[in-house]
């Protein structure tokens, strides 16, 4: 292997600012921002919030999806006029490449330098979140707002640090509903901590920042839409994953059916669960990212189904073995970043299960699933060197 890169001061601003230029030319140079598969909805969000506010009922998306990504394109509308579109993709660029930083910076602790320098270069030019940097999609703030959560739960010391903490799981809360078990989760993971343990100012804090933040959204919902809840997408992201339930009313009735069609939930769930894991579901599927094209339309172009499938199968699991192997040598490194990284990624397949399937729904957990991964491979490129090393 290459010897050991000791000048990351010079590096990771390089690699950071190259990856920053490619995300904001590829953007602005294709009619991309429109592409996402909710791209036209949350665009007029933005428009109508930052034209006649949050407490309005003629507000689009509402109470379909959260605000939380609309109140970002509001704020670039209100203050960029004409060029807010670009201004934000610059953003949701600057977002997503800090994202990546946060994310080595807590690889320091498990990985030695050069895999370190591995996964920073994956996750700042993935093609996958290059595209959705600069989409009209709510993955790029959510992304952003988790990292900062991760990094926050492994190097916090002092309580203004813990304000900020609660703070961005608030806004993480506001992206999607789909968060508010991620960032309990890691709120309790640090609860159990022996160095916050018994805190009651630290949970005063989170709890009164995050729940004035949920009952801000559910009053507005109630008040000016006449939807008792966070985002009614979730209702209509269910029927769609799960057939068999017919039209979900209200959570007594969904209940209901899932006790009575409970062999065909479960086997929609399981389909879900491979849609999630999938490299061939959602809009790599249908051909809507990287120039409308991808490797999955090309061989069904060519009629070549079962090289598809097979492609399918052999990724899917091929990547699972590494993911679970380095797991486990995670658990071994450092077990508090094992408890977060298990929790994010659990809660995204079972939502996805429990919703519906889509391989876009793994952006939020593709840079972690990276880190660990590159730790597997860390672990067997060292395993391969010592036998090599004990042989001469």
């Amino acid at each position: 292997m290459l010897k050991t890169i000791t000048n990351q001061s010079i590096l990771v601003p390089l690699l950071f600012i190259c990856s920053l230029i490619t995300k904001i030319y590829y953007g602005s140079t294709r009619n991309i921002f429109s592409s996402g598969p909710d791209a036209n909805t949350f665009t007029q969000m933005g428009i109508d919030l930052a034209n006649i506010g949050y407490l309005n009922s003629g507000v689009a998306g509402l109470p379909i999806y959260s605000p939380g990504y609309g109140f970002f394109l509001a704020l670039n509308k209100k203050f960029f006029g004409d060029n807010w579109i670009l201004i934000a993709q610059i953003f949701q660029s600057f977002f997503s490449s800090i994202s990546a930083l946060f994310l080595f910076m807590v690889s320091s602790r498990f990985l030695n330098k050069n895999f370190s320098i591995l996964t920073l270069i994956i996750m700042l030019f993935h093609p996958a979140i290059l595209v959705a940097s600069v989409s009209s999609m709510y993955e790029s703030l959510a992304i952003f707002f988790l990292s900062i959560l991760i990094y926050l739960s492994i190097t916090y010391r002092k309580k203004i640090a813990l304000i900020t903490f609660s703070t961005i799981s608030s806004m993480l809360i506001l992206v999607h509903p789909r968060f508010i078990p991620m960032a309990m989760i890691i709120f309790i993971i640090n609860c159990l901590d022996k160095k916050f343990q018994k805190n009651l100012t630290i949970i005063t804090i989170y709890m009164i920042i995050n729940l004035s933040t949920v009952f801000l959204v559910l009053y507005r919902n109630s008040v000016f839409s006449n939807y008792t809840g966070l985002a009614a997408g979730t209702k209509y992201g269910l029927e769609y994953g799960h057939p068999s339930l017919g039209k979900c009313e209200n959570l007594i009735r969904c209940l209901a059916s899932v006790k009575s069609n409970s062999g065909e939930f479960i086997k929609e769930s399981f389909i879900n669960a491979m849609n999630f894991l999938s490299p061939w579901s959602g809009p790599l599927e249908r051909g809507t990212w990287f120039h409308n094209i991808s490797f999955y339309t090309l061989l069904q172009k060519n009629n070549l189904l079962l090289l598809s499938s097979l492609l399918s199968a052999i990724t899917t699991i091929f990547m699972l073995i590494l993911l679970l192997f380095g797991f486990r040598h995670l658990r071994r490194n450092d077990n508090k970043i094992f408890e977060v990284f298990v929790a994010i990624g659990f809660i995204c397949l079972l939502t996805d299960s429990l919703v519906y399937g889509d391989s876009r729904h793994r952006l939020v957990f593709l840079n972690m699933s990276v880190l660990v991964i590159t730790l597997s491979m860390q672990v067997l490129y060292e395993s391969i060197k010592r036998q090599f090393t004990s042989k001469s």
